[in-house]
């Protein structure tokens, strides 16, 4: 078995290229805008907690190995593990997301949710990269456009996936051994995960991203199961409460009334998309992406 297979995507010598790239931006997201900016109640509920950035979730927590997004809490150890495979798929897909929206913006949505597909359904062969299955590289983040949504999707999916964990981890979460106890439980992190970036302040542009995602791929793994009602229930929110998840400390920031929109629209587009991204769009081959691409 080679490393490319081991890994999925990327290759070990890749993933740990890339450590130097991810890992301390990531510690400090964690440490600093999250854990230390957290209100004293929030933070002190949970007590001492950690990040491990592995290559890959192990095993052990019932991660499949072909799948492209793996996270995890260890209530033992009290940390959050958020594999280095799983970053990079995700700062690929947010380019992609950012690129296709400004290039092919008709054709953007199906795009990127018939490539999550892919990437998950079930195949002799492992699917590429986003990058790679694109036909692109970082060249695309020449556009100030493209870098500037991409950086703002990836860094609100890693913050709520961060925080989702925490959330299992403050409420006290064990190994669900029902569907339904397991549901209860991502909806009551996700609750978790929405009140505490909007405590913080944090554009939540990549939440319905992540999630564009996440249920497109949903047949492919088990460890963080997706329905259309938590779905549904995290796009209403979003849409509904917009306001609260503006950085109004970003000098930089687009105009509040602009991020409410955005915020809201992409929270419309993923309840809407809901059936869609059910569908079975996963019978579909990886390449026929690049060919909706023209």
């Amino acid at each position: 078995m080679t490393d490319r297979h081991v890994t999925g995507l990327y290759s070990l010598e890749q993933l740990e290229d890339s450590r130097g790239q991810y890992e301390p931006w990531l510690r400090y997201v964690f440490e600093t805008n999250l854990l230390a900016a957290m209100t004293p109640t929030r933070r002190a509920a949970l007590g001492r907690v950690g990040l491990e950035v592995p290559v890959n979730l192990s095993a052990e927590y019932g991660a499949d190995p072909g799948f492209p997004l793996h996270v995890g809490a260890d209530p033992n150890r009290r940390a959050v593990i958020l594999p280095l495979r799983t970053i990079r798929w995700l700062d690929e897909y947010a380019g992609i997301w950012a690129w296709l929206h400004r290039t092919l913006e008709a054709k953007a949505l199906i795009l990127c949710m018939l490539f999550a597909a892919m990437a998950a359904a079930p195949s002799s062969s492992t699917p590429p990269g986003p990058f790679e299955a694109f036909g692109v590289d970082a060249s695309i983040y020449q556009d100030e456009s493209v870098k500037d949504v991409s950086s703002k999707c990836l860094n609100g999916a890693l913050c709520f996936l961060l925080l989702h964990e925490l959330g299992h981890l403050a409420l006290n979460h064990t190994i669900a051994l029902t569907n339904i106890a397991s549901q209860e439980q991502e909806r009551a992190a996700d609750g978790y995960a929405l009140d505490a970036m909007a405590e913080l302040h944090i554009l939540a542009l990549g939440v319905p991203f992540l999630f564009f995602a996440t249920a497109a791929m949903e047949q492919g793994q088990m460890t963080h199961p997706t329905s259309g009602s938590r779905i549904v229930a995290i796009g209403q929110r979003l849409e509904s409460e917009a306001l609260r998840y503006v950085d109004r400390n970003d000098a930089n920031a687009l105009p509040p009334t602009s991020c409410v929109g955005t915020v809201a629209n992409y929270a419309s587009w993923q309840r809407r998309s809901c059936s869609i991204l059910r569908s079975g769009t996963n019978f579909f081959a990886w390449q026929q992406v690049r060919a909706l691409q023209t």
